[in-house]
């Protein structure tokens, strides 16, 4: 969650800002804060908030925020930072649009969330800007603008931002609200990423991956996706995984691509659930297992993919991995088909033929109801 992973440092750094008076009980907060007595910090802060003292109202919300010295209240957090957002300070300003965002403690609302993300970036504040940028990318309570969008990201990752440097590659990567250069992507992808940014390691490692920007190099693609993949970086662990599944490649390691697919594949990235699932049904480099075939392509079938909602069908058609069940069959190539596959309209008429009345019935009405479940529960 953005608010809880961000707060506790800012409620240390909130030294840097003064309150608008000379008020005993802030500084005395902040002295029970870091010593970690949340409880006295929220008195002193609230004998000061009751004088008007933003900085004061700001440090109460960060306390409900997180549940400290005070029970965790996210509606309680709006109202202290609404109150000094009012005030014009720019991380409560920051931080009520986040809750707008999120729609923590408040109905989600983007043309509140980029009213205050706007307030706070007139400020400068980086965190503020970056936010606003992915508001202009998405038209959240705004019209979509990437050349808006580049400006902002550029603003904030001038001031040292890994998530706007990120963004601002990606902009360069695609040429959206930017002319399309690969160099200034791998520029900022190179910022993002020494600030331990996984999604920038990972967009690092696929520019040396592909030779955009930078000399093709492999072994250097693979540094980039491990320190990405550590990160817990799903796409960057399944990016690994093909590189070892590669047979014409010196770094082929079925093993290697495995552990990969495996590690990405629990978190639910599809495309990992697939290959490995293949990996099963083909025993290349193992041994042939169905169940566990059947088990990945379950799931990256309740993940929507096609191509293994085609397999799961197949499994059910031969009875491999899973009872022999046509209707089953018949279900999931009816739903990859309703995607807009062909080869899997092909097949589901072929296998309607096999059918009796009843269960082309059957099968037709579970597929109703499984697209409508979101593909989970079939």
């Amino acid at each position: 969650m953005i608010l809880n992973v961000k707060c506790l440092s800012i409620l240390i750094i909130i030294v840097l800002f003064k309150p608008l008076y000379s008020l005993a009980s802030f500084e005395e907060g902040l002295e029970a804060a870091k010593n970690n007595d949340f409880d006295s910090a929220y008195e002193l802060w609230k004998k000061s908030s009751d004088q008007g003292d933003p900085a004061s109202q700001f440090n109460i919300g960060l306390l409900y925020v997180m549940g400290l010295g005070v029970s965790q209240n996210y509606k309680e957090a709006f109202n202290w930072f609404e109150q000094s957002a009012i005030q014009g300070l720019a991380e409560a300003q920051y931080h009520l649009g986040l809750l707008y965002f999120e729609g923590l403690g408040v109905k989600i609302s983007y043309k509140d969330s980029f009213n205050w993300f706007q307030l706070a970036s007139d400020q400068n504040l980086p965190e503020a800007e970056y936010y606003l940028g992915l508001h202009y990318i998405k038209g959240y309570g705004t019209k979509q603008n990437f050349s808006i969008a580049a400006r902002l990201f550029k603003s904030s990752a001038d001031k040292g931002f890994p998530e706007s440097q990120y963004h601002l590659g990606l902009l360069y990567l695609n040429g959206d609200g930017v002319p399309q250069n690969y160099s200034n992507c791998l520029k900022y992808y190179e910022l993002a990423a020494e600030s331990g940014y996984a999604e920038a390691q990972n967009g690092l490692g696929w520019l040396y991956h592909n030779g955009l920007g930078v000399k093709k190099n492999l072994n250097k693609a693979i540094s980039m996706y491990k320190l990405a993949a550590e990160n817990q970086n799903d796409q960057a662990q399944f990016n690994l995984g093909t590189i070892f599944l590669n047979k014409d490649s010196e770094f082929y390691d079925i093993w290697s691509a495995m552990k990969w697919f495996s590690i990405s594949a629990e978190q639910g990235f599809p495309e990992s659930q697939h290959n490995l699932a293949s990996i099963y049904f083909d025993g290349v480099g193992t041994v042939q297992n169905f169940e566990k075939a059947y088990k990945w392509y379950k799931l990256a079938s309740e993940n929507g993919l096609v191509k293994s909602q085609k397999m799961l069908s197949t499994l059910y058609r031969k009875g491999w991995g899973v009872d022999k069940d046509i209707i089953k069959a018949y279900m999931w190539l009816n739903i990859s088909a309703a995607q807009g596959d062909l080869n899997s309209k092909n097949l589901r008429d072929e296998i309607q033929n096999e059918m009796t009345e009843k269960e082309l019935i059957k099968a037709q009405s579970q597929s109703v109801e499984c697209m409508k479940n979101e593909y989970t529960n079939c």
